[in-house]
């Protein structure tokens, strides 16, 4: 199994490697000055949304899943974080719509920029990570089932990013640790 796992290291490294830096710049900058970010997505690149909005709590962000009972108005001065690796994700289309008319920031995380929700998004992070599923990527496919490489590469980029954003705060694991829920 040791070589599967080169393969897929391989491929998240390449992909990884690929995305624009301005982009995730203006991303960072964007989670930043947010009042509030909110993650978006469906399936398990919602999983990942939804991990990336309790990590940016844990460093004392106002974050949040979309789906959250207690999930405030969204509006201006607050930023929708939308994960779709197609970008037609019909659900996650209806969310940025929606934010959007509200006077909220979009940003969109994706394999497919071109896509109906990369054309809203006010920012637009390119993952190029291919499927077999989608036949209009640039690079070659992957070996992985389904979209499998996006959804990896989603949950490691979402992590640098927080992994920056605490390092620059000069947090440490034990202050983000303690804003971690104890009712676990």
């Amino acid at each position: 199994m040791i070589e599967e796992v080169e393969v897929v290291l391989q491929e998240l490294r390449a992909v990884l490697g690929a995305v624009d830096p301005k982009a995730s710049e203006a991303l960072y900058r964007g989670v930043r000055s947010a009042r509030r970010v909110i993650a978006a997505g469906m399936g398990r690149s919602g999983l990942v949304a939804k991990a990336f909005a309790q990590r940016l709590s844990h460093l004392g962000v106002d974050a949040r899943a979309y789906d959250e009972i207690t999930l405030p108005r969204i509006g201006k001065g607050d930023l929708l974080v939308a994960a779709s690796g197609s970008g037609e994700t019909p659900s996650t289309l209806l969310k940025v719509k929606l934010a959007r008319e509200a006077g909220a920031r979009v940003a969109l995380v994706t394999a497919r920029p071109k896509s109906s929700i990369g054309r809203l998004a006010r920012l637009v992070v390119h993952i190029p990570a291919p499927s077999r599923v989608w036949r209009d990527q640039a690079l070659v496919g992957s070996v992985q089932p389904g979209r499998s490489l996006f959804e990896q590469a989603l949950l490691v980029y979402f992590d640098a990013l927080v992994l920056r954003l605490m390092e620059e705060d000069g947090l440490e694991d034990d202050d983000v640790m303690a804003r971690h829920s104890n009712l676990d």
